[in-house]
């Protein structure tokens, strides 16, 4: 065989060769596709929760303690229909309530000593006052609030002279030295008004009499 055959053979043999490797590597491309990637999406955020409307208590539930009574009757604060703004918010009152002692007991309490009583509701005490204050005023105690309370339920003061409720009682303008001796409440039409005034709640009883002077009705209001 001549030299240039020899390279002819050669030549073709390569070009077998590369032509089989290139086979084989489509075949295998064919065989194995490349993956796709695909970006993972987020789940979707959940919708927060709706908060529940507050709990709304009967108008026939109420308590009478709660109920701050101004001149025309009706709960001060309170709407006419609807008597709370929520359960929350009458619980925060209640506690603030108790917290502050603005009612101990029932107003409805009666006397079971009227004579030490009468005496009690007089009773009072020291605000509290700067250093500088020369003279610090009084104001009723929780006791002698409390002690009026039971002494106006007890007593009966329909069909007495305005001077027979002073005997009986005493005078309002003269037999107290607290600071908060005059209406809370406006009162023009009351002959006599006793007000029990702690400085933060108390109780003002206005005494209505007739023409002749005698008491037709006795008008019980709270001091808040």
């Amino acid at each position: 065989m001549s030299k240039r055959a020899a390279l002819l053979l050669l030549l073709a043999l390569s070009v077998g060769v590369a032509s089989c490797v290139r086979c084989c590597d489509d075949t295998a491309k064919s065989a194995h596709p490349p993956k796709e990637v695909r970006l993972r999406e987020a789940p979707p955020k959940e919708a927060p929760p709706k908060e529940a409307p507050p709990e709304e208590i009967p108008a026939d539930k109420v308590p009478a303690w709660l109920k701050a009574v101004g001149d025309k009757g009706q709960a001060k604060g309170v709407p006419s229909k609807t008597p709370s703004a929520g359960l929350a918010e009458q619980l925060a009152r209640q506690a603030t309530l108790e917290a502050g002692q603005l009612l101990a007991g029932s107003e409805k309490e009666r006397s079971k000593n009227l004579r030490a009583d009468l005496k009690l509701m007089w009773q009072t005490t020291p605000l509290r006052a700067e250093a500088s204050d020369k003279k610090r005023p009084f104001a009723s105690t929780f006791a002698a609030r409390d002690a009026a309370s039971r002494v106006f339920n007890s007593v009966q003061l329909t069909g007495l002279t305005v001077e027979q409720v002073i005997a009986r009682l005493g005078d309002p303008k003269r037999r107290s030295n607290s600071a908060y001796n005059c209406p809370f409440w406006p009162a023009t039409d009351a002959a006599l008004i006793y007000r029990f005034d702690t400085g933060s709640s108390g109780w003002q009883f206005d005494i209505l009499v007739d023409s002749q002077r005698k008491v037709v009705k006795v008008r019980r209001r709270w001091i808040h």
